[in-house]
């Protein structure tokens, strides 16, 4: 059997996009790179960015939680969210916000913690925990010619591990990162078919019934696999990135693709990869 970096790299060689991927065991410390250091647009993926220096200045009592914030009509933007349909001076927490943010991808929610987070703050932390290929360059929705925001599968994967570690972050805000990942709504990628029988815990897929079990999904409950993640996606460019936990170990998983032609088939060989990691991760060894 080959093992998962030429079964992964033969996946989306063959599927001739762009790609930036990454791996690491957070127990064992192993890491699978493919193109680790190459900068993607990095469309919403920016916004693990975001939840990182919001909780550091918090840690840092610049901000609380707790702080409200009034949604303005110039701030509202196109894109993910629903805040751009809501009323005016609505009152929002740092919490709300982040919440909004990452669970459903929320625009508008990101260009207000743009304004109260400063893109100067961010790009230093970033700098500061040597995350050196992404940059906070503007607002979204707000196109400026040449001027996007950027970042690496290996920044990604390092920015994960601060936010799940607590290396730079206080302990109880790295357990709100976790719990505010695992609201994620947009699981159309890697974990696309990482479906979980509620019955006897079984990868069921899309399946009607269990084949592990026989239980049928109308009488129980499938639930997706536990993958804290943040997804991206603009024209051509699909990302996904996570940490995903299998038999109470946990490994980071980025993957970040650009120059597709179809995104809906890049979100199925995406959910083919991330079977695919869950079958190699299941043995108990990233290499076999």
């Amino acid at each position: 059997m080959k093992n998962l970096k030429s079964s992964i790299k033969d996946i989306l060689d063959s599927s001739n996009c762009n790609y930036g991927f990454a791996l690491k065991d957070l127990t064992t410390g192993e890491i699978i790179e493919l193109n680790g250091k190459e900068r993607f647009n990095s469309a919403s993926i920016i916004k693990l960015f975001y939840l990182y220096e919001a909780l550091h200045q918090v840690d840092k009592e610049v901000l609380s939680l707790d702080d409200v914030f009034l949604l303005e009509n110039k701030e509202k933007v196109g894109g993910a969210g629903v805040l751009n349909m809501l009323h005016d001076n609505l009152e929002l927490t740092l919490e709300d916000l982040l919440t909004l943010m990452i669970s459903i991808s929320d625009n508008t929610a990101t260009n207000m913690l743009f304004d109260i987070l400063g893109k100067d703050n961010i790009n230093i932390s970033m700098n500061n925990i040597d995350i050196k290929d992404t940059l906070v360059a503007r607002k979204l929705m707000r196109v400026i010619p040449g001027v996007y925001n950027y970042t690496s599968a290996n920044d990604t994967s390092k920015i994960l591990e601060e936010l799940f570690s607590s290396n730079t972050l206080a302990k109880n805000s790295c357990t709100l990162a976790l719990d505010i990942l695992k609201l994620q709504k947009h699981n159309e990628s890697l974990s696309r078919n990482l479906i979980e029988c509620s019955n006897c815990g079984k990868l069921i897929g899309h399946l009607n019934t269990c084949p592990s079990c026989g239980a049928y999904i109308g009488d129980i409950s499938p639930k997706m696999a536990t993958f804290p993640h943040k997804t991206g996606e603009i024209t051509g460019i699909v990302h996904d990135a996570g940490i995903l936990n299998i038999d109470d170990k946990n490994y980071i998983v980025v993957l970040l693709t650009s120059d597709h032609k179809d995104n809906h088939k890049a979100k199925e060989i995406m959910g083919d990869i991330g079977l695919l990691i869950y079958n190699h991760l299941k043995n108990g060894d990233i290499y076999a």
